[in-house]
């Protein structure tokens, strides 16, 4: 038997507590015209005031076998082409025809070696559950020995949850590099943080050994939906009603410059994409991010990223947010999206809605005073002129009600002669206040030759459509 023991990372004993759902995870590829899926089950429960994430994956009494079967496939794999078109239907092919003279193999035993192979081949090891879990939106391990933590949309009711799933040292190490590796990045000890996306469209953020934590390394995947959510969706889950939806649409039809501002997993990047989609599908539109999250359907839809070496000596240049807005502002475009402002490429937003062009970006900040405090300062240092561009604010905040987290809209406010007024408000019930003197709206609806009972009449026409 090798020295080296293939080592497959397998979850830990269930937590035990008061069942709260159990349901299965399913995932499919097709990889040259063969199927292969994924099935595990998640259990969760609660105990103590803290809820957990069980990961229940089939086949765990066959464990140490498929371990010795991967182990002594190091000596016999060749790296032919049906090896790298099928790796996992190669490598079942010759694991049937090396064990099945000898009786060595049963059909359960056919069975695991296959799931196991998927999950290390296709998936992403132990972790395959969890990604894979559409009622899952963040997955965290803060370093060696600490349980995984899990955001779960439908059960967050007490934060987050624990994972029955943590790794030593070398299985920590090993499963980081893996991630980094698939978002084509890199990590070391020169170079020990790393970003990225995932094939999936998954944000990935690594920290390699004890270079920065004391706890070793460490990820984060935040996910995001396949398909975006739509601002009917969003209507739906109460996130804002058909009145707001209509305000926003309306604004954007009339090229208006909106900032969504809130906290760190409010929903700022999702309720812009919605908002963004009810964009003239004619429209040419330029959107510019660190890591792309947004996605839109317009043909005229051109989404710029940043570039940022990983080493110093590579060749070229870092282009970062301010590059890109500089780059995009010498288009002729209808809408330019910047996906977070931060520092002094907003100031080129607020000069590109100057000129006419619609612009919408989101903004870390908890009021509308914190709001304008940061612009007016280092490092955006955005003047009283210019922040009179700005038409409306958004704030988006995350609610806990009956034990469920959700997102609202709590305000929208419209810029004016005095100063920001509230034009919009949640009152805390499932429905929204909203102040007929909407004046900057009619301000610009005037620009396309609408009067204020024309802006009523079609907000309303749109409300009905939405609902």
């Amino acid at each position: 038997m090798p020295d080296e023991r293939f080592h497959l990372i397998t979850p830990l004993k269930p937590f035990e507590g008061k069942l709260v759902d159990k349901y299965l995870v399913v995932k499919n590829w097709s990889i040259n015209g063969n199927q292969y899926s994924f099935i595990s089950e998640v259990s969760i429960v609660e105990k103590e005031g803290r809820i957990y994430y069980n990961i229940l994956e089939p086949y765990s009494e066959f464990r140490e076998k498929v371990e010795e079967i991967l182990t002594l496939s190091k000596f016999w794999l060749k790296p032919e082409r049906e090896y790298m078109n099928d790796p996992v239907g190669y490598f079942m092919n010759e694991v049937i025809r090396r064990y099945e003279p000898s009786g060595g193999l049963s059909e359960d035993l056919i069975k695991s070696v296959k799931y196991y192979l998927i999950r290390e081949i296709l998936g992403y090891g132990p972790l395959t559950t969890p990604i894979n879990d559409p009622n899952v939106e963040d997955i965290s391990c803060a370093g060696v020995n600490r349980h995984v933590k899990i955001w779960h949309k439908n059960r967050n009711r007490l934060g987050w949850l624990t994972a029955n799933l943590k790794f030593n040292e070398e299985e920590l190490d090993e499963l980081v590099a893996k991630l980094v590796y698939r978002a084509n990045k890199s990590v070391s000890v020169m170079n020990p943080i790393a970003e990225g996306v995932l094939p999936e469209g998954y944000r990935i953020n690594a920290s390699w050994k004890t270079e920065i934590s004391d706890f070793g390394s460490s990820f984060t995947i935040r996910k995001f939906r396949e398909k975006p959510y739509t601002i009917t969706e969003l209507i739906s889950m109460g996130t804002l009603d058909s009145w707001t939806a209509s305000y926003l649409w309306l604004m954007m039809e009339f090229k208006g410059f909106i900032l969504i501002m809130g906290a760190s997993g409010s929903g700022k990047t999702t309720l812009l994409n919605a908002i963004s989609m009810l964009v003239n599908p004619n429209a040419k539109i330029i959107s510019i991010e660190d890591v792309r999250e947004i996605f839109l359907l317009h043909d005229g839809w051109k989404p710029l990223k940043t570039r940022i070496r990983e080493n110093p000596v590579e060749e070229g240049e870092d282009i970062d947010l301010f590059d890109l807005v500089k780059f995009a502002l010498r288009e002729r475009m209808d809408f330019l999206i910047l996906g977070e402002s931060r520092g002094r490429e907003a100031r080129l937003l607020f000069q590109g809605a100057a000129t006419g062009h619609g612009a919408i970006t989101t903004f870390h900040s908890s009021s509308i005073e914190a709001l304008l405090a940061r612009l007016k300062n280092d490092p955006i240092s955005i003047g009283d002129s210019m922040l009179r561009l700005l038409d409306v604010v958004i704030h988006i905040i995350i609610v806990n009600r009956g034990g469920r987290v959700e997102r609202k809209v709590k305000s929208v406010y419209e810029n004016s002669n005095n100063g920001w007024r509230e034009v919009i408000s949640w009152n805390k019930g499932n429905s929204w206040n909203h102040d007929e003197n909407m004046n900057r709206l009619f301000e610009k609806a005037r620009n396309y030759g609408l009067s204020k009972s024309d802006v009523i009449k079609e907000l309303n026409r749109r409300r009905k459509f939405l609902e």
